[in-house]
């Protein structure tokens, strides 16, 4: 099914999510993805660490890890003499 994952500004979907309390994660499967702003993580599956706020990606065979960061105030003063 689709599974959607929605922690303050970062959000997280798959196909499939495995939900672990002890250890405080969510492993994400089949198209993983997570976000943060205009920022993205792709890979074969992600670990969502609802405490720390981080994930881990991991790539597989025919899935490569990929990765969008933008760096914060990009763009802001394009253009601009100093």
């Amino acid at each position: 099914g689709n599974v959607r994952i929605v922690q303050g500004t970062r959000q997280g979907q798959a196909g499939r999510a495995l939900f672990d309390n002890q250890t405080g994660t969510i492993i994400l499967e089949e198209n993983p993805m997570v976000s943060q702003g205009s920022d993205t993580v792709t890979g074969k599956v992600i670990t969502f660490y609802i405490n720390e706020e981080k994930s881990v990606v991991t790539g597989g065979t025919g899935r490569r890890v990929e990765a969008v960061i933008n760096p914060k105030g990009a763009g802001i003063n394009v253009g601009k003499k100093p």
